[in-house]
């Protein structure tokens, strides 16, 4: 994989964008919030972006949820059917209990895809439907790229710095860049704390 060497816009994959991106050591809005906050409580370091670390040979794996994974999924339905159908696969199966439906999961988890429950998929395509109906929301994504790579070294510190926004407009006096959220409540007191919470500000 060729490393990045130069300021820019990149069309990478989630993969390139996670690991060992550019010629020197380079972090992203994920990693900072391991310097920032932890999701337990108490006083996060260094040492807790460093177990987590793409450069720590012995880094603890990154621990998904199915709430992440509808999130995520909602989130590649969205911004662009190709993505869904690179990170999941809808489950054919109406149970893994067959040895025919276990070597299916293993087969999509050998291929790093996520697998997704019909009904799941049913809740997903609601709120990808929804996203569409909106006329602010829709007009919001009407004109730009997903996953759109910005990169570049920070003067003070020499250190690659990583952003992916969700959407990037084409418009380059558009000073609105969207980042889209799957939550389960959207009432404005709830949402508040919760963004919070879940570092949506960083």
């Amino acid at each position: 994989m060729t490393k990045i060497t130069a300021p820019g816009v990149y069309e990478i994959s989630f993969e390139q964008y996670l690991g060992d991106t550019c010629d020197g050591v380079s972090i992203s809005a994920h990693g900072l919030a391991h310097f920032l906050t932890r999701e337990e409580g108490g006083t996060a370091t260094p040492a807790h972006w460093w177990a987590h670390s793409v450069y720590n040979p012995n880094r603890e794996p990154e621990v998904s949820t199915p709430a992440l994974n509808i999130g995520r999924a909602a989130h590649a339905l969205v911004l662009g059917e190709p993505e869904f159908n690179k990170y999941f696969a809808v489950l054919p199966f109406d149970s893994l209990r067959t040895n025919e439906a276990k070597a299916w999961k293993e087969k999509i988890e050998a291929e790093g895809r996520t697998m997704v429950r019909d009904t799941e998929l049913a809740m997903i395509q609601r709120m990808a439907a929804a996203v569409k109906k909106s006329p602010q929301v829709a007009r919001a994504f009407a004109a730009g790229k997903a996953e759109q790579s910005l990169i570049w070294r920070d003067e003070a510190t020499g250190v690659w710095v990583k952003s992916r926004p969700d959407w990037l407009p084409d418009d380059p006096t558009q000073r609105l860049i969207l980042d889209f959220k799957a939550h389960a409540d959207i009432a404005p007191d709830k949402f508040a704390r919760d963004a919070f919470a879940f570092n949506y500000h960083l």
